[in-house]
């Protein structure tokens, strides 16, 4: 019980840094979305007929100092110099309508955030107190699991990761990294079936870069978020170990999603072309010895 703790509130603490920086976003898109009122403003303003505002409707120009009709305060605004006034003024409301509808849909993104970030902070709390605890119950952890199953943290009962857990695939090596399923070719016949037909589009392929080596492929959810850094090292690591850079200190990890794997015609067995990689730079490891010391921890 114990050990299923510590996993949980390493895989909460890690998921609620992700949603503080999400959160930090959505507060940012709320602050731009509500200058909305200051570009309507604006455009009163360009459209006033002030004396104030010294330059003719026709003219054109890159900014323009403004008195501001509703406040009565000078400001510099900048303008379309290909425009005239009168029509920078509707470019400013309809930056003003397009800011009042997206303050609307960004106020709402940022409370749904705000409430995940609650949730993940208060089930962080809770793994903690019961890690405090002599005796830890069944009980005691099934709300903490079910919550973070809800919130698509840990994998559902029937969902693809649990299922391919729990049903390994005969032809393939299989792992479970930190609750994903990760799966390797032994061949370059397997390399084609594991990454054209086995891999589903959302799912994360990897492959060394330069060498020829297996394909691995990681297991998630369709429109889950994408596996943690940890996990797509660990994938590598497996990745450099299942190919001929296996006796190098560090090598480069192809990184990509399934749907951007695809074959060319007439190409040999397992030769692919992969599109839009990222690339980590990791060291081969042994999975006895990865799964040793995960075991041990």
């Amino acid at each position: 019980m114990q050990k299923e703790l510590l996993t949980y509130r390493r895989i909460c603490s890690r998921a609620l840094k992700r949603e503080k920086r999400t959160l930090q976003k959505r507060e940012e898109e709320v602050h731009n979305a509500s200058h909305y009122e200051k570009f309507r403003q604006i455009g009163d303003s360009l459209l006033s007929g002030s004396p104030e505002n010294l330059l003719s409707p026709h003219a054109h120009a890159d900014s323009l100092e403004l008195l501001n009709v509703h406040t009565g305060i000078k400001e510099t605004v900048r303008l379309n110099p290909k425009l005239t006034v009168s029509q920078n003024a509707q470019l400013y409301y309809k930056k003003a309508r397009k800011g009042e509808r997206g303050l609307q849909q960004a106020s709402e993104k940022e409370n749904e955030t705000r409430q995940k970030y609650d949730l993940l902070q208060s089930i962080l709390e809770q793994c903690t107190a019961l890690l405090q605890k002599d005796i830890v119950e069944e009980s005691d952890i099934i709300p903490i699991r079910n919550a973070l199953s809800a919130q698509g943290i840990i994998p559902s009962p029937g969902s693809a990761r649990s299922s391919a857990a729990s049903q390994p695939h005969p032809l393939y090596r299989r792992f479970t990294i930190e609750g994903f399923p990760v799966y390797i070719s032994k061949n370059n016949t397997q390399n084609d079936e594991l990454s054209l037909r086995f891999a589903k589009p959302w799912d994360i392929w990897l492959h060394v870069a330069a060498h020829a080596g297996s394909h691995v492929v990681i297991k998630r959810d369709k429109n889950a978020d994408f596996p943690p850094k940890t996990v797509i090292e660990k994938a590598g690591a497996l990745a450099v170990w299942f190919s001929k850079a296996r006796h190098t200190s560090f090598a480069e990890v192809h990184v990509t999603q399934a749907r951007y794997v695809h074959k060319r015609r007439k190409a040999p067995p397992g030769e692919v072309i992969a599109e839009r990689c990222k690339t980590v730079r990791v060291a081969p490891v042994d999975p006895r010895e990865m799964f040793r010391k995960t075991a041990e921890s």
